[in-house]
Formats: C-alpha cells, structure tokens, sequence
C-alpha cells in the first residue's frame, strides 16, 4: 500500500477532500471508509490493515479541506 495522496472532487457547492492510499497488486474493488468525527490522521493506522485493496477514506469532519463553495 503506498502513501496517502490527497484529491478532490468538485461537487454541487462544494469541493470534496479524500485520500487514495493505492494497492497496485490488487484485483479487489477499492475499499471506502468514512469517519466522523475523525480527522484523516485517524485513517493512518485502520487503512493499513486493508493492505489487500486500495483504500479510499474521506473524514468529513475535514471541514477546512471540504468547504462549500460561495454562491456564483
């Protein structure tokens, strides 16, 4: 499993934060977990007991990195 890489996703009046924590050797379908109220740092060690998949977390506690988009 490599090293967390942050993304994001342009929603409807939002952007999205999530990390990718990437198995290459897998052929298993990719893992999601969602945490609240944890920030991403609590991902580290519960992600790295899926070593099997690639992992997908999202906290959406992560309210600075996930913020609504002002009005247009």
């Amino acid at each position: 499993m490599t090293e967390p890489t942050t993304r994001t996703l342009d929603v409807p009046g939002a952007v999205l934060h999530y990390d990718i924590r990437t198995s290459e050797s897998t052929t298993e379908p990719p893992l999601l977990l969602f945490g609240s109220p944890m920030p991403a740092s609590g991902f580290v060690t519960l992600a790295s007991h899926f070593t099997d998949r690639t992992v997908v977390t999202y906290p959406p506690g992560r309210i600075a990195a996930s913020a609504p988009m002002a009005p247009a």
